[in-house]
């Protein structure tokens, strides 16, 4: 199994542009895999206020997620580039998450990923091996040109699985929907306890 963290900032009114450029500085420094994803349209407007989401990328197993987290907390000058960050936030949040379908090893070339969407799924007691088959399923008979990636949060609802797929641009991931809906073994839709939520974000930097 891989696994990835989601970094997840909400900045305070007019500090939007101090803290996107945080952190891409804060990503470049990991020296990872990693993005930094911006809010096309937010899902809930009367309550959500634009968060930048950043991802690090690329760990084999949980033994590389704590090398980089104890290093992290016994760097100050790291531990210090965050705080900067925080101090211009609502608030931020950690998303440590597993990938169970096959991880992006790499990209088709020429391919320049600009859009990002991902899909929250809660499922049903006892329905999640059902859930994931399907996924599984529709993923393999995706015609995206990156397949889209499934993962389970390590922490938060045990009932909560995402998927996340990329795009050149708005209109592939529109046309790209399809794996969100029926396949083989039924109706995706049967085996949720709610409506999926769907976040799409404009990716501003990449590595």
């Amino acid at each position: 199994m891989s696994y990835f963290m989601n970094f997840i900032r909400y900045p305070n009114p007019g500090q939007t542009s101090a803290v996107l450029e945080g952190v891409k500085e804060s990503v470049k420094a990991v020296g990872r895999p990693g993005n930094v994803a911006v809010p096309v349209s937010v899902t809930n407007p009367t309550t959500d206020r634009p968060s930048i989401v950043s991802l690090i990328a690329g760990f084999q197993s949980l033994d590389e997620l704590d090398v980089l987290q104890e290093e992290s907390l016994n760097d100050s000058v790291m531990m210090q580039r965050l705080d900067s960050i925080d101090a211009l936030c609502e608030r931020t949040t950690w998303v440590v998450s597993e990938i169970i379908s096959e991880p992006i090893s790499s990209l088709p070339d020429g391919y320049e990923p600009k859009i990002i969407s991902r899909t929250i799924l809660n499922f049903k007691p006892g329905k999640r091996e059902e859930l994931v088959n399907a996924l599984l399923e529709g993923r393999a008979n995706s015609s995206d040109k990156v397949k889209p990636v499934i993962s389970v949060p390590l922490a938060g609802p045990a009932g909560r699985i995402r998927v996340s797929r990329f795009a050149e641009n708005l209109q592939g991931i529109q046309e790209g929907q399809h794996l969100i809906g029926k396949s083989n073994v039924g109706n995706i839709s049967d085996l949720l306890t709610q409506s999926p939520i769907r976040i799409v974000s404009r990716i501003v930097h990449s590595q």
